[in-house]
Order: C-alpha cells, then structure tokens, then sequence
C-alpha cells in the first residue's frame, strides 16, 4: 500500500486540479449570472418604459385627425365624390377602432359591431364606434333620393362623428 501513497505524492497536480477545476466552474457560473442579470435588465427596462394611454405606441390622435381632415379637403375640392367620403370615413373609423382593440376589424358589419363583446376598458369605446358606423349608413350606402337621413347629411358633419369617436374614445 506504501506504493500508492508514494505514486500520489509524486504527481503534485493531482493535488491543485480540484481546486483549479473548482475555480473554472466558479468563474463560469459567474459570467453566466452577470450576463443574464445584464440581459434580464435590459429586458425589464424596455418593458417598463412603453407607455400607456393616451401616450402609448398608437397612433397620436393628430394622425388621425389629419386623416379625417384630408378627407374633408378632398371631398371640397372636389377630388373626391361624397360617397367615397363617407367611405373613407367609416374605414378610419375603423382602422382606429382596429388599432385600440388591437383585433382587426375593418370588414365587420354594424351586425358584426352589434355583437362585438364590450370589454370592460374599451366599453365606451365600442359603442362610440356603433353609433358613428351606424350614423354614416344612411349617407354611405342610402340612396339620397329616398332616404331623408342620407339627403341631410354633410360630409363636414359626418367627419366630425369620426373625430368625435376619436377624440373620446378612452383607453
């Protein structure tokens, strides 16, 4: 037995690679934590620092006023018909509603609106934007001849529904 106690001692690196792998393995660890700590910091920040309401990643409530406005200027210089307005008044009130529910809905009906679940936060909302598609029907797709509600309407007047649906909707 004498043999192995001497065959050991002979190798003195047996002795430190414990200690040397220890401290390899230590180190490692180490790293591995601080660049997860630096990632995980960096995720929390972004994700902290994204606004909500009213200054949130939509779109700023002066693009879409401009929309309407541009609308309006189209139709009085006369580059557009009062059909085509109203057309283009309902899809911006749509694409706005789309962006605040975040959920397409640019294709939807006023039925489809009808059934369209009031979420709690955006219940106002949602009615808002039944109310204004329902009020740019009779304009939109009436025939002004026969339909009284189609005849009164003005495009000024229906694209301050739309900016009124704008400009109340609460996130």
């Amino acid at each position: 037995m004498p043999s192995v106690i001497f065959a050991a001692s002979q190798v003195p690196l047996l002795d430190t690679m414990p200690t040397t792998l220890w401290m390899i393995i230590a180190l490692s660890c180490g790293g591995i934590a601080i660049v997860s700590i630096i990632i995980t910091l960096l995720l929390w920040n972004k994700h902290t620092t994204q606004q909500v309401g009213a200054h949130s990643a939509h779109t700023s409530l002066s693009q879409w006023r401009q929309r309407i406005e541009d609308v309006r200027i189209q139709y009085h210089q006369e580059h557009i018909s009062s059909d085509q307005a109203y057309i283009l008044l309902a899809e911006i009130a749509r694409d706005f509603a789309s962006e605040r529910l975040q959920t397409d809905i640019s294709a939807q009906t006023l039925t489809d609106l009808q059934a369209l679940e009031r979420a709690r936060h955006h219940a106002h909302g949602i009615d808002l934007l039944r109310q204004t598609i329902a009020a740019l029907y009779p304009p939109e797709f009436a025939d002004q001849q026969t339909h009284a509600l189609a005849r009164e309407v003005h495009v000024d007047q229906a694209a301050g529904w739309v900016a009124n649906l704008v400009e109340r909707w609460k996130a």
